[in-house]
């Protein structure tokens, strides 16, 4: 029997989303062509593949059974692919880079933006968020974030270190004084960022020093926490590459060894050999470090 590679991929994109409709959203197809396929596979193979009811379609033993299969079998597809495009590129083309909030928006934008004039011919898409985009299925070529790469094959290091302080306002200061670090700053108003890279280190880091203040804030983000520091209403722990941006926030230095994070990039393997990306990796790793170094105060 002939193998459909069209007929594997529209199976396993219903086993996927577990209805037609939504398969043929993720092809672009219409709900009838994915039907009218899925019957035809099950009249050739003389054997059901879905058992339909008023909920949707379940997939039957024998279906479940191919369902590994098919995903080893589009993973493999789309390394060949990869490799394919990373060997034929010349240095040109689009880069997607993905990184979180602060970081993407004030620090990577502007590199970003003079490595394109640079290479005009490179594209470059930057996506601040805190999704963790599936690198290998090519929902994004670079990783810039604090968090380990958990998918196979990727190449990850160490790019930098970004070390983070407590700031405050001169108005927060005027209302409240500075924080006796003694009591735990008791009496005192806290905004923290409660992200999946970060909220180890605030929680841990802030309560050996601020363990009595109250936390007026918690973000799902650092934009936020900078806009409530720089407001006066509350002390923020912030990037000191971030607070530095704002000459009027003052330093608080804490009786406790500020904490650091190291900053990673990362892509896949796959992909090493992409002009384009070395480029970008090579770039990066000579401008980040000097740009989210800030000395303390």
């Amino acid at each position: 029997m002939d193998v459909d590679w069209d007929e594997l991929r529209i199976l396993l994109a219903v086993i996927r989303h577990g209805s037609l409709n939504g398969a043929a959203r993720a092809l672009g197809l219409t709900q009838p062509t994915i039907s009218r396929r899925i019957a035809g596979m099950e009249d050739r193979l003389r054997t059901s593949l879905f058992d339909r009811d008023t909920y949707g379609l379940r997939p039957t033993p024998t279906c479940t059974a191919l369902a590994e299969e098919l995903e080893k079998m589009d993973a493999a597809a789309q390394g060949v692919l990869r490799k394919l495009v990373a060997q034929n590129e010349q240095l040109q083309g689009e880069l997607l880079v993905t990184s979180i909030d602060w970081l993407g928006d004030c620090v990577l934008a502007p590199l970003l933006a003079r490595f394109g004039q640079q290479h005009p011919q490179v594209a470059v898409r930057l996506v601040s968020s805190e999704r963790n985009f599936n690198l290998a299925a090519r929902e994004a070529d670079v990783s810039i974030a604090f968090r380990q790469l958990e998918q196979d094959n990727m190449v990850q290091r160490r790019i930098a270190t970004v070390a983070y302080g407590l700031y405050a306002a001169p108005a927060y200061l005027a209302a409240h004084g500075a924080p006796d670090f003694s009591t735990g700053g008791r009496g005192h108003f806290a905004a923290l960022v409660q992200t999946a890279d970060e909220t180890w280190l605030h929680d841990a880091w802030f309560r050996s020093v601020l363990g009595a203040a109250r936390v007026a804030l918690g973000a799902n983000g650092m934009h936020a926490v900078l806009a409530a520091t720089l407001d006066g209403a509350a002390i923020g722990h912030l990037p000191r590459p971030l607070a530095a941006r704002h000459r009027e926030l003052v330093h608080l230095p804490a009786p406790q060894p500020e904490p650091a994070l190291d900053l990673r990039l990362g892509f896949h393997a796959d992909m090493r050999h992409s002009p384009r990306l070395r480029a970008l990796v090579d770039y990066l790793a000579a401008e980040l470090p000097g740009v989210l170094t800030v000395a303390p105060s």
